[in-house]
C-alpha cells in the first residue's frame, strides 16, 4: 500500500512538472513571437520613414 501511494505521488509530481514545462514552453514561444513582431515592426517603421 505504501509503495503504491509513493508511486502515485511520483506520477502526480511528474504530471505536474510536465504540465508546468508545457505551459512554460508555450509562454516562451508566445513571448518570442511578440518580441519578433515588435522588432520586425520597428524595422518596418524605420524602412517606411527612410523611403518617405
Amino acid at each position: 500500500m505504501v509503495i503504491q501511494v509513493c508511486l502515485c505521488e511520483v506520477e502526480n509530481k511528474a504530471m505536474i512538472v510536465m504540465i508546468v514545462v508545457f505551459i512554460f514552453n508555450k509562454i516562451i514561444v508566445a513571448f518570442a513571437a511578440i518580441i519578433n513582431i515588435i522588432i520586425l515592426g520597428e524595422k518596418h517603421e524605420r524602412r517606411y520613414f527612410k523611403t518617405n
